[in-house]
């Protein structure tokens, strides 16, 4: 068998644009993660509001990515991709500080949305400025590092948010995201002033605008996906993927309440395990330079996600807390893996002037499976019982992860439709 990895001997931290970067997106990522804590202390405590009220925070912060993604790609391509982000981030810290004046629970979720849709430019800008200035021999350090960044702050933020939300109001919370931003903006505009990077422009390698009208560009993006089988088939995979988990996840409370009634800790203990494995399987793969074998790959990333997760569904009364954290640690590996792979294979299959927009198109389908998902699986919870739901999906993700294991060669690189490259018209 081929080998799946290649050792990595460079460093990227020589790259200054990706630097400033890297710290762009870590300040944004944990001020992000104070913010949605916060929300949901502000609605919960401080405002005394009721299930339905709260349940309508994670669709303000979700539903413009579901919408707007997909045309985040075309404008970036149309603008410089910096300014883009710059101007984002200072726009999103302005409606942060207006968050704190407001007092009713409307407004505020009207504002996340804006809020939301504003900043649904950086996840295709990021992707399209590390393909343009990280070498190939680098990016899947650039991938694996975001990779980290987003896992630690899932697990850091909402722990130091709670801490200070304990002794301070959440509203300085909101006011510490919005300082973030900020301090992202400000990064950002040291890019714009480097010399570092008034170079690379200079050579022609960041900044390209694409010409065309804005439906050519968006209609050539999704093309862009149907003609490559490894984008195509590699998306699907990570729907199912991204599904089985946001259909599971949710009721975690719910199968924990039935077997450990006590320990209400352990939902915490065992978000704490998954993050763990997701970070540690991205700095393993931090440690090589290429990956090959996408079927197999990702094939392994979905076993590991059923084998967690579905293994849930065998708990019994007086099960050994051990045996679940370790569930949530093999799960949280599948999940790290999967979602580095899944950037990876982008970033490699693409060029410069595509990614964007492809980065933005599969962005809005899988953030239409994070909210369509936790529905699906709350009614089949409903009609087939928790603990059939969280075995039935552990098996299916299993099903599906050997398909991708024996069917490699089908990731392979190519087109699906046989069609030319070329600009649509």
């Amino acid at each position: 068998m081929k080998q799946s990895f290649i050792k990595v001997d460079t460093s990227i931290w020589k790259i200054s644009v990706f630097n400033r970067l890297f710290a762009s997106y870590s300040v944004s990522m944990f001020g992000t993660w104070f913010d949605m804590l916060a929300m949901i202390v502000l609605f919960s405590y401080e405002w005394q509001l009721g299930p339905m009220l709260i349940s309508f925070i994670p669709v303000a912060y979700a539903l413009p990515q579901v919408i707007l993604s997909q045309f985040a790609g075309v404008i970036l391509d149309r603008y410089s991709k910096i300014r883009v982000m710059l101007i984002a981030d200072i726009s999103a810290a302005i409606l942060t500080f207006i968050i704190v004046f407001i007092q009713s629970a409307w407004p505020v979720l009207f504002i996340i949305m804006i809020r939301s849709a504003v900043t649904v430019v950086h996840g295709p800008a990021q992707q399209a400025i590390i393909k343009q200035v990280v070498p190939d021999h680098l990016i899947l350090q650039a991938v694996t590092l975001n990779g980290v960044v987003s896992q630690l702050s899932k697990i850091i933020g909402p722990m130091v948010g709670g801490a200070l939300i304990s002794v301070i109001s959440p509203i300085y919370i909101i006011l510490i995201n919005a300082i973030s931003l900020l301090m992202s903006a400000l990064i950002l505009f040291s890019i714009l002033r480097s010399a570092s990077y008034h170079i690379i422009c200079t050579n022609g390698e960041v900044e390209r605008q694409t010409e065309g009208s804005f439906f050519r560009l968006w209609m050539e993006g999704w093309m862009v996906i149907l003609r490559r089988k490894i984008l195509i088939f590699s998306m699907l995979i990570m729907v199912i993927g991204v599904t089985g988990v946001q259909m599971v996840d949710i009721q975690i409370g719910v199968i924990l309440r039935m077997f450990a009634p006590a320990k209400p800790e352990l939902a915490g203990w065992l978000m704490g395990a998954s993050g763990l494995g997701a970070v540690l399987a991205i700095l393993v793969l931090n440690r090589y330079t290429a990956l090959k074998q996408y079927g197999r790959l990702l094939g392994l990333s979905l076993f590991l996600v059923g084998i967690g997760f579905g293994g849930v569904g065998w708990l019994t009364h007086g099960f050994l807390t051990l045996y679940l954290l370790l569930l949530g640690f093999i799960a949280g590996i599948g999940i790290g893996l999967l979602n580095s792979i899944f950037s990876y294979i982008i970033q490699m299959n693409t060029s410069a002037s595509e990614i964007s927009r492809v980065t933005g198109i599969t962005n809005t389908v899988i953030s239409s499976t994070v909210i369509l998902s936790p529905l699906i699986g709350g009614l089949l919870a409903e009609v087939v019982g928790i603990i059939s739901l969280y075995r039935w999906v552990g098996i299916s993700l299993v099903i599906v992860s050997i398909f991708c294991i024996i069917s490699n060669k089908w990731f392979n690189e190519g087109r699906l439709l046989n069609v030319r490259e070329q600009s649509i018209s």
